[in-house]
């Protein structure tokens, strides 16, 4: 293929992006839609391989069956004589070798973070029967968000017998580093041989290279089927022992060691990185005042300007106050303790003030008056109603998600800062009014997507590290309330 090849007459090939087994990858155009795509093209007679028709079949089919936030989007795929090719949605990189290559060993809770994706994407391909069989970090692709997407279906199995057909036993298909034994032998790939390639994604992220490394392939292919995998702790020493302990099960030499469901892979992964947020960012203490409490009174239901003195990245940005007037709940609950203690002052005479009033056990009852306070003759509904208190089943969620919604608010002044935090607050508030409606179904998968969302946003710039640490605390304790 050339520049400028034109394809089923609306694709036209721009330059070339890479090739590999199956085939090369273009920057194309789609001149019908107007827009850059990726163009993946194998030439069948360039090939020795008889089956390479049928397997690129296979990864068209295997790629548009699936719909998933993790899984590359294909919009079109064609044959045209020799030649066939499959447009897909372009990314824009870096993949996860290029993370491995340059920054490696990343923290951990970006690690964690890419390995769940990972997993999600591949509980979504496990669910339609669809096992990748080369899951390794060239494959796994970021978009421009920061998103992964896992690429390349091209020796995907959809169906036992079409593998019979396209493999014999004895044929190994797939990455060397990343393989597991049973592929390294030619036996039948399942959802615990993808599970046992992300182990070693896992470890390459963590430590900069995959468990097994040799100067030839068959070498390294020897080791996953005889030498047991490293300690991940002896290559770093401060992860935690639950994620050694899954790296060691999704690395078992026996498949049915191995775990078999990707999901539960990925929810462990999360417990795992929320533990270790938990663990590595504690709660700041309470400070001691030093001073006499002075509590600013209001004057009106309008907020209080910030005092000069204070810092810009302190100050309220623009999104703290709705522009329909309205006060946010946190403000609102603030205001009426001000109002309240407003009222406490005035009956008290002010702060500062002697209490000369005698003991409540030596003051005497005033005729008219009952013990309680309350005037004889008065109707019992005239006495001050006492605030309801929250049971203990509920009061510690909604005090939580106000302190994780003020850590929000708090979060920046640009306009990128604003933005990413008005995402975040309507994720906040559409668990607040499930709550409100006693739904708590999926309450963890939906903290989860915040904790993923403020990760992205950091990654992105959109919300600098210093604003995200407070937001990640308040999340924590939200997620300890409902544990």
């Amino acid at each position: 293929m050339t520049p400028g090849t034109l394809l089923a007459s609306r694709y036209e090939l721009v330059r070339q992006l890479g090739h590999g087994g199956m085939g090369e990858v273009w920057l194309g155009f789609d001149t019908v839609l107007g827009r850059e795509v990726a163009v993946k093209v194998v030439d069948f007679t360039m090939t020795e391989d008889p089956m390479a028709a049928e397997r690129f079949r296979r990864e068209t089919q295997a790629a548009a069956a699936l719909s998933h936030d993790n899984v590359v989007r294909v919009f079109d795929s064609a044959t045209e004589g020799s030649t066939a090719f499959l447009v897909m949605e372009l990314l824009s990189g870096p993949t996860l070798a290029d993370l491995i290559r340059d920054r490696a060993p990343l923290p951990l809770a970006l690690a964690l973070e890419l390995a769940e994706q990972t997993a999600a994407a591949l509980a979504a391909t496990h669910r339609l029967g669809i096992v990748h069989r080369d899951i390794k970090p060239s494959n796994l692709m970021l978009d421009e968000r920061g998103r992964l997407k896992v690429v390349d279906f091209g020796i995907a199995r959809l169906t036992e017998s079409t593998a019979a057909r396209l493999t014999a036993t004895s044929t190994v298909m797939g990455s060397a580093a990343y393989m597991a034994p049973e592929q390294a032998t030619g036996q039948p790939a399942t959802a615990a041989t993808d599970l046992y390639a992300l182990g070693c994604v896992l470890m390459a992220l963590l430590t900069g290279q995959p468990p097994f490394d040799a100067e030839h392939p068959l070498a390294v292919l020897q080791q996953h089927m005889t030498a047991p995998p490293p300690p991940l702790r002896g290559r770093r020493p401060d992860v935690p022992s639950a994620l050694e302990d899954l790296i060691d099960q999704l690395l078992a030499k026996a498949p049915e060691r191995r775990p078999h469901d990707a999901e539960l892979v990925r929810e462990q992964l999360a417990r795992i990185r929320r533990a270790a947020a938990t663990r590595t960012q504690p709660m700041p203490a309470m400070p001691v005042p030093t001073e006499p409490l002075t509590v600013p009174l209001p004057t009106g239901t309008s907020a209080m300007p910030a005092p000069a003195d204070r810092p810009p990245s302190a100050r309220p940005s623009p999104r703290r106050w709705r522009q329909d007037g309205r006060v946010p709940a946190a403000g609102a609950a603030m205001l009426l303790v001000l109002l309240g203690a407003t009222a406490v002052i005035s009956d008290l005479g002010g702060f500062g003030q002697t209490d000369t009033s005698p003991p409540s056990s030596q003051v005497a009852e005033t005729p008219g008056t009952a013990k309680t306070g309350t005037p004889e003759g008065a109707d019992i509904d005239d006495r001050p109603e006492e605030p309801a208190q929250p049971s203990p089943e509920s009061a510690g969620l909604p005090t939580s998600l106000a302190e994780l919604r003020d850590a929000i608010e708090s979060a920046g002044t640009s306009d990128d800062e604003v933005k990413a935090g008005d995402d975040l607050l309507r994720r906040v508030e559409d668990i607040e009014k499930r709550l409100a409606d006693e739904d708590t179904k999926d309450l963890g998968r939906r903290l989860d997507e915040i904790a993923r969302k403020l990760d992205e946003l950091v990654r992105q710039g959109k919300l600098s590290p210093e604003d995200a640490d407070p937001i990640r605390r308040a999340l924590t304790e939200v997620e300890a309330s409902v544990s």
